[in-house]
């Protein structure tokens, strides 16, 4: 029997939203990315092989998955049954929710704990949608993987000015229009160079980063109600088809089957 298809829906919680990918597909692949939110996944069957922050994790059935927010990672899974239940919470949310100072959170994250029970339970409370239930058993997962003294939360930032100004460059332009040379012409640094310091500051490459945040941007738009066409004309894609299998390496499902209502 053909698995029901994914699905990225929002998930009310105590003061705030989250979102939930309901991921059901064999053999997906998720292209290199990051989420602003924090994401806290548990593995019902089969099992997910993928990359963290530059180091390589296995994760099977009862296993609780943590990510930091603005964690390049990539991901591919299991070719016969799969199902995972994965959570995008709000950094905010999840602060207040554990009790860390503003701006800060503990130091180290172990991506992949086996869990089954705690595996179990948060799989039944998702689909239950009880955000009563669900949301200690967040905490309790986010309790497991996190640890060590606290430090800045700076998720998503690099510290060199010339790196943020292309990432905000970058954010604006279309992918397959990029001129590295004339970027790096603009921060003072050879084109070789920039590609080195972006690399290693960020993690992707500039085109890499291009996509992936005009990609986050496509979302808060689809989010807001934008339609789809008119969404990825805006966001730079070529076209709506070239927009939509972009989104779904990125996020897993489709524009068409992300809802952003709970």
């Amino acid at each position: 029997m053909k698995p029901a298809p994914s699905r990225l829906e929002a998930l009310p919680l105590d003061g705030g939203q989250a979102e939930v990918l309901l991921a059901r597909e064999p053999d997906a692949r998720f292209a290199v990315h990051w989420h602003a939110e924090w994401s806290v996944g548990a593995i019902e069957t089969g099992h997910c092989d993928f990359s963290c922050a530059g180091l390589r994790h296995h994760a099977t059935a009862g296993d609780i998955v943590v990510m930091a927010p603005g964690t390049i990672h990539t991901a591919g899974v299991s070719v016969q049954g799969f199902a995972m239940r994965m959570l995008y919470l709000p950094a905010g949310w999840v602060r207040a929710a554990l009790a860390w100072p503003a701006g800060q959170r503990p130091a180290a994250v172990q991506t992949a704990r086996h869990a089954p029970a705690l595996a179990a339970a948060l799989c039944d409370e998702v689909d239950r949608r009880d955000a009563a239930a669900l949301q200690p058993l967040i905490v309790q997962a986010l309790q497991l993987a996190v640890s060590g003294p606290l430090v800045a939360d700076e998720a998503g930032t690099a510290r060199d000015p010339r790196v943020q100004r292309l990432c905000h460059e970058l954010a604006q332009l279309d992918a397959a229009e990029l001129d590295l040379g004339a970027l790096a012409q603009r921060v003072g640094v050879s084109r070789e160079h920039l590609h080195r310091l972006f690399r290693e500051a960020v993690g992707l490459s500039p085109r890499e980063y291009s996509r992936c945040a005009r990609i986050h941007q496509a979302k808060r738009m689809l989010g807001q109600g934008r339609a789809i066409a008119d969404t990825a004309q805006a966001c730079g894609f070529a076209d709506q088809a070239h927009f939509s299998r972009w989104f779904k390496r990125l996020f897993g499902v489709t524009p068409a089957a992300y809802l952003p209502r709970g």
